[in-house]
């Protein structure tokens, strides 16, 4: 004989009497669900950055404040026309070349290109998929985990994911002083210079305490 697995689904509404309003029960989909995020250490900065996950969009991309706050260097002659949902039209300002994405053990090296006021501090779009060849599995309650695997060593590894600007406890300070606030600022803590300042003295204080 043969063990045939049947469908838990079927089973629970074969249970059931007929004049059950559970019996006529259909699970649909919800009207929107938010992208889901990861924060890799980049450029060996160990800083709180929140890298969306977007297999819609064509490239890597990496809001102006947050490449600077990162210590990127960008080609400036690199720059591409983008549109966005609108249909508007916008110039990068420039291109991150190779630069360092850690997840757990595995480092990978992606192309990054710059934007100014972006919603978001980092984009990974089909690049980062194709060079990882990631996975996706996604649950009903909304959870999501990634497994990427390492194009120089074949490392593999999965993660867990966040729903965006969700999960910040640490948030990378960033100093508009010469800039407009980013979009992102929500996600991130915004000061002048002069109360960056403020807040190293602050610091050397408490330390010298000790």
């Amino acid at each position: 004989g043969s063990i045939v697995q049947r469908d838990p689904v079927e089973v629970f509404q074969n249970d059931l009497t007929d004049d059950n309003e559970k019996k006529k029960l259909t699970v649909v989909a919800s009207t929107g669900n938010g992208l889901q995020s990861v924060f890799p250490i980049i450029n060996g900065q160990d800083m709180e950055v929140e890298a969306t996950l977007d297999s819609g969009a064509q490239i890597v991309a990496m809001d102006l404040m947050v490449v600077i706050r990162l210590n990127l260097s960008w080609d400036p002659d690199f720059v591409i026309t983008m549109q966005d949902v609108h249909r508007g039209l916008e110039r990068t300002s420039g291109l991150v070349k190779n630069a360092s994405f850690r997840f757990g053990d595995i480092t990978v090296y992606l192309q990054v290109h710059v934007q100014n006021r972006v919603p978001f501090m980092c984009l990974l779009g089909r690049p980062f998929d194709i060079l990882t060849e990631s996975n996706i599995k996604n649950y009903g309650n909304g959870d999501k985990e990634i497994t990427i695997t390492c194009p120089n060593t074949g490392k593999r590894c999965t993660m867990g994911t966040f729903e965006c600007g969700k999960n910040l406890p640490k948030k990378l300070k960033i100093n508009t002083l010469r800039y407009e606030e980013p979009l992102h600022k929500n996600r991130a803590k915004i000061s002048k210079l002069e109360e960056v300042e403020d807040e190293v003295e602050e610091v050397n204080f408490q330390t010298s305490k000790i």
